[in-house]
């Protein structure tokens, strides 16, 4: 994963997001998935600022979560978030070796943080995501996927990227987010050249979970799936 760019949001990721109530929607669906009673582990792989963990410290005050982040900004902004609560951990790393032993976690939740992992690399991040689950523990994953597969130069893939993008921001235009409505515009570049952003379609991360041994994999689609959004849900067995 690069971490440059996201350096240099980490300061303004929270203001930036804060009026965008449909990613608030998103991470309650990602939450709505997860049973962590006392003793439950889940790791947050791709925290951030920590907004993911902060929901689930709401729904579940027993468990232990954690995060991890390749962005030492975001590292540092989530760990100071979260630093009087013993139960949350902030690590450094990143999907392809995420720093913990195997069979360790419940659950691994993620938001708009798997795209950024290299498109040749999705096989060991699959690979490390089914290391460190236990049997019976799940994955929830949410991100951006386009329905359009092909090279980036392709112009119906090209048009499926532009539309979706352009749909998201408008819709946070609408309802008064005018800083996201701004940075989503500013990313629609970065996704049609593949420059740090490498979102594909959903069967190029179902094809390496299944590969790297999760069982019940399926497709979530929530309200709004013109914004891009999908869940990937699965278990190791």
């Amino acid at each position: 994963m690069t971490t440059a760019r996201w350096e240099e949001v980490a300061e303004d990721y929270n203001r930036i997001f804060r009026r965008d109530a449909y990613y608030y929607d998103i991470l309650d669906m990602i939450a709505e998935r997860v049973e962590a009673g006392g003793g439950a582990r889940v790791l947050d792989l791709g925290c951030g600022t920590g907004n993911i963990i902060a929901l689930l410290r709401e729904r579940f005050p027993r468990a232990a979560l954690y995060g991890v982040d390749p962005a030492g900004k975001m590292v540092e902004l989530a760990a100071d978030r979260f630093r009087e609560e013993p139960l949350v951990q902030i690590w450094e790393g990143e999907g392809t070796g995420i720093p913990f032993g195997d069979a360790y976690f419940d659950y691994v939740v993620s938001n708009l943080a798997l795209h950024h992992v290299l498109p040749d690399r999705r096989h060991a991040c699959a690979a490390e995501i089914f290391r460190v689950l236990k049997p019976g523990g799940r994955l929830v994953y949410s991100d951006l996927f386009w329905d359009v597969p092909g090279e980036k130069e392709d112009p119906a893939r090209c048009r499926d990227i532009i539309e979706k993008i352009t749909a998201y921001a408008l819709y946070n235009l609408e309802i008064g987010a005018r800083e996201m409505m701004l940075f989503l515009f500013e990313q629609l570049p970065l996704h049609l050249d593949e420059r740090d952003e490498y979102v594909t379609v959903v069967e190029d991360w179902l094809d390496p979970l299944s590969a790297a041994g999760l069982v019940g994999l399926e497709v979530v689609l929530p309200p709004h799936p013109e914004f891009a959004f999908r869940l990937i849900c699965g278990a190791k067995a």
